[in-house]
């Protein structure tokens, strides 16, 4: 597994969740020194008498080198990615479907390329539908049940599944990053950005609490959005102009207007303070514009 994480300062090591569940099904698991490439791992001497008859690689997080493959995986190993490759290569494929507003994910099972990430043959793949109300932790565990029997009929029927495996570039699509996401990712702009781009961020990022606005010179979270395309008629006075805010007691939300549209708000959190409901928020800014 990848290395153990370190629990805050001066806090023991924390296993990975495989690790976990290895240990809960009674099977060993083996981890990777921090402190150590990945280049520099062997199994133990007591592993390596025999190869392994294959690899299953899901969100590792390092490249396994060609030595490592040819040495102990006689049939190599493959590798579970959500996304319809060669469709958002790398860390974050899911964030970036939401980003973009995408109506399903993909699901891929493919071989591991000794070479470069995420470009092996494709050994099976499906796809599931995203609904606009879903966001990142709902997908996440949707994507984690629908997984294991695609790895498993792909373990089951390997050897038909390599004789038949199509390369990325057959797909006739377009190669996409979708690199690992950073705080200013979540950054929404109600003068540059429209409502949906607002939503869509929302989505895929505020479960990391990236997902921040300016609000009278504070630095607001929104963990929740629903973008409106027309103007609600009750607050046009109030919500003319970009950056414009609202309470509305109708809805029990926050509206604020973007470039184009407005996005409604129920749950938002100042700095140092707890989450609020929208009510609360309003009050606590002296945010008006009842309808």
């Amino acid at each position: 597994t990848a290395p153990e994480r370190r629990r805050g300062r001066g806090g023991g090591s924390v296993p990975t969740e495989v690790a976990r569940e290895a240990s809960t099904l009674g099977a060993r698991a083996l981890s990777l020194d921090a402190a150590a490439t990945w280049r520099d791992w062997a199994p133990p001497q007591e592993l390596q008498r025999d190869k392994f008859d294959v690899g299953v690689v899901v969100e590792f997080g390092y490249f396994l080198p060609d030595a490592f493959l040819r040495t102990y995986l006689a049939n190599g190993a493959i590798n579970f990615h959500p996304s319809d490759l060669p469709r958002y290569r790398g860390a974050a494929p899911l964030r970036h479907a939401l980003l973009n507003g995408d109506d399903y994910v993909g699901l891929s099972v493919i071989e591991i390329d000794p070479v470069k990430a995420d470009t092996g043959h494709v050994l099976a793949r499906d796809r599931m539908d995203v609904s606009r109300s879903i966001a990142y932790p709902e997908l996440y565990r949707a994507v984690c049940e629908r997984a294991p029997p695609l790895v498993s009929d792909v373990l089951a029927n390997l050897e038909e599944r390599k004789r038949t495996a199509v390369p990325q570039t057959l797909y006739g699509v377009k190669p996409t990053r979708a690199p690992k996401v950073h705080r200013s990712d979540g950054a929404l702009d109600p003068f540059n950005q429209t409502a949906k781009d607002a939503e869509n961020k929302i989505r895929a990022l505020s479960d990391l609490k990236y997902t921040a606005v300016w609000i009278r010179g504070e630095r607001v979270i929104l963990y929740d959005g629903v973008a409106l395309h027309a103007l609600d008629e009750a607050n046009n006075s109030v919500l003319a102009a970009p950056g414009s805010i609202a309470f509305n007691s109708i809805s029990q939300t926050v509206d604020i207007r973007f470039r184009e549209g407005i996005l409604r708000c129920a749950t938002l959190q100042r700095p140092n303070r707890a989450r609020m409901h929208a009510a609360g928020f309003a009050r606590s800014m002296s945010i008006g514009g009842e309808p």
